[in-house]
């Protein structure tokens, strides 16, 4: 035992031990006889020392002296301290006669013996202060060179440092008045009068009463600061949760008292008393009503009561060592509702045990609701068992609702600039979450141990997700998260009764009357929120909660509990655009905290525009075309184009009119292959990008003209014919700007001027320059049907177009005659001749088909097609 602890004590003082022995062989060896060898010095040593003979031997003994100083130091210092503050509080007249027979003695040996008696004195001073002096020295150089060391040696190996995360609230407890956010000074203010003007000499409990997490810790934690500036207090801060029995609580109480008070006072035989009083309890015996039986040693006991002094006489010389300080000690007991039922009686019995100590106050803190219920279980007992442990209870004052909405918004703020929210979208967050937080989610905040829990909620999940959400709904989401854990999972696991869900996900929702859905929605939510798990009984907690659900969830919640008529139809763009939780495309990034691998991010799209605004000229119409094929190599134009759309009202006119020559200008270069999750290609989407940027960012005088040269200038035939099918107004679209603006049958003059010169005048071959079949059987369907006006202009002269084509080879009149069939309802392919005949030449047609029906270049599948055409042709042929 003693060798592990002398090791112990090498390894922590090991430097201290190496800088005694060095500074004193330093000085002993080098710098002493350096200086003796200098006349000067040997003179002066001589004059004041009068014989340099034993000059040795002192500086030995100086050195040794040196060596001790700087090893115990510290304890040397706290001796002192201690000693002074005994001597301060118990200089009694007894303590007064014993100094001045000490001064006698030493000033009768001094005038006896007063050379040697100088001698001694000035030689060892004065070694003394020169060792120290060349001891410091040494100190400082040692620490130079370990500082150097270490910037050496972190410039060969960089320490790797994490960044801490910020705005971080920690639930420890306040220290020091600065963090004081509830103005409790004043309160603190009032308690501290109270004991320090206490008139008495005797024991007296004060106890402080408050719930989980209202600030009792941090109001003892501001009123020791005050009290440990008081020279006439000693505090004593006992944590009784830190023991795991109620034997271990009587032991660590008395063993702390020992301790606090060592630290500042010495006295003599107190610790020894402690021990001694300390082992009875170990026996198990009654000490002043506290029974700790922990064997069944009672004969063993009552023979060791025999042969010492009692207990009793060892409490009351406790007592007496601390009335002797003339010093009161305050004791803190604090979360003693924290302990279980047995503990929590044994901190009452010992400090009815305690209540005859002389100038000692207890404080005891809980929350006196939590303790009365555990004493009326477990005890049977009634509010006067506590009344007769607490002589003055104190409640802690209520929390102001403003202080702590003060502090939720201070702390809002804080992480708002920290995650760089611009100061114009915080604005607006403000001006939608506020409402809410006043008439709702204020009622959530009671104490600051709720807000710190809500902020660092934010913290730790709103940055990495900060440009994906909607501010306001992720922050009303969190408190929901953080207070009803088990609504928000039923929000997760059943989304389908909070936002709309595809008929993938559930295939009956597509054929489900409003008013059902309603109700099952209503349904589910109302048993829900009934759950125990959820709210419990507290009736004014779930419609809070529900009325949060009815903000977040518009449509389906809202609609549900009062019968709106809210619908996703008109509004889905605005929620998508807004980043709504209630939108199906943002619902999964308000939970995974991430944007799904698959898709690109909005924050991605919002740099993406930013940065072609602040380009310059032709510098932008470059950037614009190089993102549209970077994006296409790694396959994400076409998400890219629809995304485009949704954030359109970034767009100003000039980058929508750059944006709207590169995709016309490279319209033939965008991919037209259907994904698994979409039927529009990117092709699809960059049309409907060019259409909706026409409609919604070209003034209206404009739009005519842009339309034009978007289908007179793009090198894509097809995607010109479709530019212009979809400005008519019947199409049922949504490009109102557009079908006010333009006049659509000069628009289909162009483009079908554009297809004469193309195809007719300069004698091209339309199956030659667009192999796909969509392409020449679309632009053909259009171009004779006048864009399905079928007003006649165009009929005739694409029919012989056609049958220029055709009228000579059988394999290319069976591809444009197959293409000319419809599926009817029962799935099979059929000929329409009524619409049919309005597009093209039916007549010339039945001709080429009775031509090539038995040409040996056809297979037999298009044999039969020309059959079943000429069959319908003859029984039923339609009218020129």
């Amino acid at each position: 035992m003693f060798k592990d602890r002398f090791l112990t004590w090498l390894r922590v003082n090991f430097w201290r031990i190496c800088l005694a022995i060095y500074a004193s062989i330093f000085f002993a060896f080098i710098v002493f006889p350096f200086l003796l060898s200098l006349k000067f010095v040997n003179s002066f040593f001589n004059f004041i020392l009068v014989n340099s003979h034993n000059i040795k031997l002192i500086l030995g003994i100086s050195s040794i002296i040196q060596i001790l100083v700087i090893l115990f130091s510290e304890k040397i210092g706290n001796f002192i301290e201690r000693l002074w503050h005994t001597l301060a509080k118990s200089y009694t007249v007894s303590g007064q006669i014993v100094s001045i027979l000490l001064f006698f003695t030493l000033s009768t040996i001094s005038t006896i013996q007063y050379s040697l008696a100088l001698l001694v004195i000035w030689k060892c001073l004065l070694f003394f202060i020169g060792n120290l002096f060349f001891a410091f020295l040494i100190w400082e150089l040692r620490n130079l060179i370990g500082w150097l060391s270490s910037q050496f040696s972190s410039i060969r190996n960089p320490i790797q440092t994490y960044e801490q995360p910020e705005n971080i609230l920690t639930d420890d407890p306040i220290t020091s008045p600065g963090e004081d956010s509830l103005d409790r000074e004043k309160f603190v203010g009032d308690i501290y009068k109270e004991i320090v003007n206490f008139p008495s000499d005797s024991s007296f409990v004060f106890g402080l009463y408050g719930g989980w997490g209202e600030g009792k810790t941090s109001v003892l934690n501001l009123l020791k600061l005050k009290i440990e500036n008081n020279s006439e207090f000693l505090v004593l801060d006992f944590k009784p949760w830190y023991f795991k029995d109620k034997e271990s609580i009587l032991k660590a109480f008395y063993n702390q008292l020992e301790s606090t008070l060592s630290k500042k006072f010495i006295i003599f035989g107190f610790s020894r008393l402690i021990k001694r009083y300390l082992q009875y309890i170990s026996f198990g015996i009654n000490i002043v009503g506290i029974n700790l039986r922990l064997s069944n040693a009672d004969e063993t006991a009552e023979k060791r009561e025999k042969e010492i002094e009692t207990p009793e006489g060892m409490k009351k010389e406790i007592g007496n060592k601390l009335e002797e300080l003339n010093v009161k000690l305050l004791i803190i007991i604090d979360d003693i509702d924290r302990l279980q039922v047995d503990e929590v009686l044994q901190i009452f019995s010992l400090v009815k045990c305690n209540a005859d100590l002389k100038n000692t106050i207890f404080i005891l803190s809980f929350d006196q609701i939590v303790i009365e219920k555990l004493l009326q279980i477990d005890l049977n007992s009634d509010r006067q068992y506590l009344e007769k442990i607490v002589q003055m209870p104190i409640n802690l004052p209520a929390v102001p609702s403003g202080n702590i909405g003060n502090f939720l918004i201070k702390n809002i703020d804080e992480l708002l600039k920290r995650i760089n929210i611009s100061d114009d979208k915080g604005e607006n967050f403000y001006k939608e979450f506020m409402p809410t937080y006043r008439a709702y989610i204020s009622k959530f905040f009671r104490t600051l141990r709720h807000v710190k829990r809500y902020i660092n909620g934010l913290s730790a999940t709103l940055p990495a997700i900060k440009s994906e959400v909607n501010l306001n709904d992720f922050f009303i989401l969190e408190v929901i998260r953080v207070f009803f854990p088990s609504i928000y999972n039923d929000i997760w696991s059943n989304r389908r009764f909070y936002v709309r869900v595809g008929w993938e996900e559930d295939p009956s929702q597509l054929f489900r009357k409003n008013e059902e859905i309603s109700s099952k929605v209503k349904e589910h939510v109302e048993s829900t929120l009934k759950l125990k798990e959820a709210v419990g009984k507290d009736k004014e907690q779930g419609e809070i909660l529900l009325e949060l659900l009815k903000v977040l969830f518009p449509v389906k919640v809202k609609n549900a509990f009062e019968q709106g008529n809210e619908d996703y139809t008109y509004k889905m763009d605005t929620f998508r655009v807004e980043k709504r939780l209630t939108h199906p495309d943002c619902f999964v990034k308000y939970f995974i905290l991430k944007v799904p691998p698959s898709e690109l991010p909005d924050e991605r799209i919002e740099k993406i525009i930013n940065t072609w605004k602040t380009s310059k000229g032709d510098e932008k119409d470059k950037n614009i075309e190089e993102i549209f094929f970077t994006l296409q190599k790694v396959k994400a134009l076409k998400e890219f184009f629809s995304k485009l759309r949704i954030f359109k009202d970034k767009i100003d006119e000039d980058l929508a009119v750059r944006i709207i020559r590169a995709i016309y200008s490279n319209a033939g270069k965008f991919s037209k292959e259907e994904t698994e999750d979409s039927w529009n290609p990117e092709y699809d989407e960059a049309l409907f990008v060019l259409l909706q940027l026409i409609n919604d960012k070209i003034d209206r005088k404009k739009i005519q003209g842009m339309l034009k040269k978007a289908i007179n200038l793009t090198p894509s035939i097809p995607f010109a014919v479709e530019v212009v099918l979809l400005c008519k107004k019947d199409r049922s679209g949504s490009l109102y700007n557009i079908y006010d603006s333009i006049d659509f049958e000069k628009l289909a003059d162009v483009i079908s001027g554009r297809l004469k010169k193309h195809f007719i005048d300069e004698k091209r071959d339309i199956f030659v320059e667009l192999p796909e079949e969509r392409d020449w059987a679309f632009v053909l369907y259009q171009w004779a049907s006048d864009w399905m006006t079928f007003k006649g202009k165009n009929k005739d002269a694409v029919s012989s177009y056609i049958v220029s084509l055709v009228k000579d080879n059988a394999k290319k009149f069976a591809k444009f005659l197959i293409h000319q069939r419809r599926r009817a309802p029962n799935d099979t392919m059929v000929f329409d001749l009524k619409e049919l005949s309005q597009v093209y030449n039916i007549k010339e047609i039945a001709n080429l088909a009775e031509k090539f029906k038995s040409n040996s270049d056809l297979l037999d599948e298009e044999k039969k097609v020309l059959k079943q055409f000429l069959e319908l042709y003859r029984s039923n042929p339609p009218a020129s």
